[in-house]
């Protein structure tokens, strides 16, 4: 049996919301958004590595102000750290 809406939770509301939007996407908005998601999975995976040290001449400070330009220009959410 489907679960009225009423009796949904704020999360499962924009849980829903969010699927049905997908559902109603073109082939090309698809792919157009998992791409971006990839973009923004690779990104954050270059932006750990920097943390890490595995870059020569780029420190913690320089990483630190690279991870908050990606943050502050959308490239990466703030809570993906």
């Amino acid at each position: 049996m489907k679960k009225r809406s009423c009796k949904m939770s704020n999360e499962e509301k924009d849980i829903h919301e969010f699927a049905v939007k997908i559902r109603k996407m073109t082939d090309r908005q698809i792919y157009d958004f998992v791409d971006e998601l990839n973009e923004k999975n690779n990104i954050e995976a270059f932006i750990e590595k920097l943390e890490a040290g595995d870059a020569v001449g780029i420190g913690p400070a320089t990483a630190k102000k690279i991870r908050d330009f990606a943050i502050s220009e959308n490239y990466i959410n703030d809570d993906s750290h």
